[in-house]
């Protein structure tokens, strides 16, 4: 079994965030956002058992949705932020730090 940390970085202004992986909602929260002095909104963390995971962020107000597909063969943590018209994302096999 895998753990799948998903962060919410920056560029988040006081919107509703859905995250799917594998299909199924995992966060659905209205008001994200970001703490300027972090750099980070919000996280979710599952344990997943699959050797893969399908994952979709969406930003319905702003028209806006992203997925990718990650091998989960260790832990994986992806965050991912806001820029202009863009979601971008990064993934790491270790945890992020926000100071």
């Amino acid at each position: 079994m895998q753990l799948l940390t998903i962060m919410l970085e920056e560029g988040y202004l006081d919107e509703r965030v859905i995250l799917k992986v594998n299909g199924t909602t995992v966060f659905d929260k209205e008001s994200v956002k970001t703490k300027l002095l972090l750099g980070f909104a919000d996280s979710v963390s599952i344990n997943l058992q699959q050797t893969s995971a399908n994952i979709e962020i969406s930003i319905p107000n702003k028209g806006m949705s992203l997925s990718l597909k990650v091998m989960l063969d260790s832990d994986k943590y992806i965050a991912f932020s806001v820029k202009n018209t863009t979601i971008l994302h990064r993934i790491s096999n270790e945890p992020f730090v926000y100071l």
